[in-house]
């Protein structure tokens, strides 16, 4: 058992997206001069280094082009687990978007978020913002999940750094 413990074989194909994209994020890391070290816990993906300063990454990947954050707070409906905005302990989240180049499915660009910064706005922003957007992912391994859309515009610039662009250098692609 991994990590994560026994995947459900509805979760298998996002858990085997997940790691194809992170073998793609390692490399584009260390092409920017990064060490990158591999958490063994749920709370974070990994840890770079560079020039002696470690930070805490965790990823999160999106296929699709939207211009927001979903953000998970309940991942599972009928058994209320926590979704990611409680049980993350990264410094930053990489929110990172995908899309097919050359017919392969790859990292395009990534917003970095200031993960407690971020979380600590949106309990307030959530609270006073009027219809805040909810919405559901159907079975993807943890039952039904609950999602709360965040407008990238609305995210004060202290706490993200948007489009951060990849590469896409053949030399960086895993495959």
């Amino acid at each position: 058992m991994g990590i994560r413990g026994v995947i459900s074989e509805a979760a298998k194909p996002f858990f085997d997206f997940e790691e194809k994209m992170d073998v793609f994020m390692e490399k584009y890391y260390k092409s920017k001069g990064c060490k990158v070290y591999k958490n063994g816990d749920t709370q974070k993906d990994i840890t770079l280094s560079y020039n002696g300063i470690k930070t805490s990454i965790e990823h999160k990947y999106r296929k699709v082009i939207y211009n927001d954050v979903l953000v998970e707070i309940i991942q599972d409906v009928k058994s209320n687990n926590s979704g990611w905005l409680y049980g993350c302990g990264a410094e930053k989240l990489n929110y990172i978007i995908c899309q097919p180049v050359e017919e392969i499915m790859q990292p395009i660009y990534f917003h970095k978020i200031e993960f407690e910064s971020f979380r600590n706005w949106f309990f307030k922003w959530y609270k006073i913002e009027k219809h805040p957007e909810h919405r559901t992912c159907k079975d993807k391994g943890y039952g039904l999940t609950l999602n709360v859309v965040v407008p990238l515009n609305k995210i004060p610039e202290i706490i993200i750094e948007k489009r951060i662009i990849i590469k896409n250098d053949k030399d960086l692609h895993p495959v």
